[in-house]
């Protein structure tokens, strides 16, 4: 029989108090995950998130923490729960600063900008720059080879392609260029909790926005280029003149750092683990996997944030709405729920490429087509020249939300 009026509420108090019950319960983390110490050794910090549950409580950040594969990816793939119009900065300060970009953004609007921004790294604009991205690692390799074979690989090697060819494809005046790492660095700190590594960076993010806002201009940018074509948009209508400023800064944020980072934590891992250089030595079909074995392993993005639009249940745990919800991409890249195996490095892995370093979902990496080239290209020329190296001194870069080296010290033979 129907339920009496008086019966519904009493059965919608007890759901009631089991959400309360529920949110109070959820497990607590108590430990700085940005710390120094953490940042250069993260992946048992994140095991201990993982087993404690789906959802746990981040006391540092006043949100929740999410670790596990299903569940990291099923927050992404749902954008109208889990939004990103609110921001995907753990602060305040970035979230008001960082507005009406293609990461924060929601529905109709990010889709709007997402197909004209994306247009320039799309899978047909990509493959008419293969031969010169190619051309361009062949020269580095065989420069270096013909030099001294000591080197810092992440200048030498890692930088590389991403200075040299991504900033005469965004074509800003020469003044700038020469921020655009720092630019890069200070956004991605700033996209982590507001403590002191962040709170230095707000010079260079105040610095970018002034760049961008006041001394580009169209007569300044390459022509062609993805600047370039930014101004022509606003000319034509397509989007309007204080749009221009706001998709340079989304190119310039994520096209440099993390292709850079992952470049330099492959060559890390097949340095640690010569054997896997040798697989691809004997089979060079094996590159693409590799990355993306690569990118499992070492997440160059080590989380975002979403903000729960409305209640929820991650992995049968309550979540309310109005609160915020950290993704740990290198967490969820290492669940041994999902991964077999999960801390092994092996290139021939066959369901690599379900990682989720370049997201999932509606705001999946927009440049990953790019930096797949970007890193092929080099390790394709390595192959074909390299027989064989080894590394010594990893050191990482101090970064809220990014995974990987500041420098690595490699002798080539």
């Amino acid at each position: 029989m129907p339920a009496t009026a008086c019966e519904r509420r009493t059965i919608d108090a007890m759901f009631f108090g089991y959400m309360i019950m529920s949110a109070e319960n959820i497990p607590r983390f108590d430990q700085d995950l940005f710390s120094d110490e953490s940042i250069r050794e993260p992946y048992e910090l994140y095991r201990r998130i993982r087993d404690l549950g789906p959802v746990v409580r981040y006391v540092p950040g006043d949100c929740y923490v999410v670790g596990r594969f299903e569940d990291v990816r099923r927050v992404l793939r749902d954008a109208d729960t889990f939004i990103s119009g609110n921001g995907v900065a753990m602060n305040s300060q970035m979230n008001d600063r960082l507005t009406d970009s293609i990461l924060t953004t929601d529905a109709s609007r990010h889709d709007f900008l997402r197909k004209l921004e994306g247009e320039p790294v799309s899978p047909g604009a990509i493959l008419e720059l293969k031969a010169q991205v190619e051309h361009e690692a062949d020269l580095l390799i065989d420069r270096i080879m013909s030099g001294s074979r000591n080197i810092d690989a992440m200048p030498a090697i890692a930088r590389h392609l991403p200075l040299a060819i991504v900033t005469e494809l965004i074509g800003l005046p020469e003044e700038g260029r020469e921020n655009m790492l720092a630019w890069a660095a200070a956004g991605f700190q700033l996209n982590g909790p507001f403590n002191e590594r962040a709170q230095t960076s707000l010079g260079a993010l105040e610095g970018v926005f002034d760049y961008m806002f006041n001394k580009v201009e169209q007569a300044k940018v390459k022509p062609g280029s993805w600047a370039w074509r930014a101004f022509k948009l606003a000319e034509e209508g397509t989007i309007a003149s204080e749009m221009v400023s706001r998709m340079l800064i989304d190119i310039v944020f994520p096209s440099l750092d993390t292709t850079i980072l992952a470049t330099g934590n492959l060559l890390m891992l097949l340095g640690r683990h010569p054997d896997q250089w040798g697989a691809l030595k004997a089979d060079s079909t094996l590159i693409p996997n590799a990355l993306n074995e690569a990118l499992r392993l070492e997440s160059p993005v080590r989380c975002f944030t979403r903000y729960v639009a409305k209640d929820a249940d991650i992995g049968a745990t309550p979540v309310r709405a109005g609160s915020r919800v950290l993704l740990l991409y290198g967490s969820a890249n290492r669940d041994e729920r999902y991964w077999k195996e999960a801390e092994r490095f092996d290139v021939k892995r066959s369901n690599a490429v379900t990682h989720l370093a370049f997201g999932s979902g509606t705001h999946m990496c927009m440049g990953a087509h790019l930096a797949r080239l970007e890193i092929h290209s080099l390790m394709k020329s390595m192959l074909a020249r390299v027989e064989r190296f080894e590394i010594g001194e990893a050191v990482f870069v101090m970064n809220n939300t990014l995974r990987g080296l500041a420098s690595l010290q490699m002798t080539l033979h």
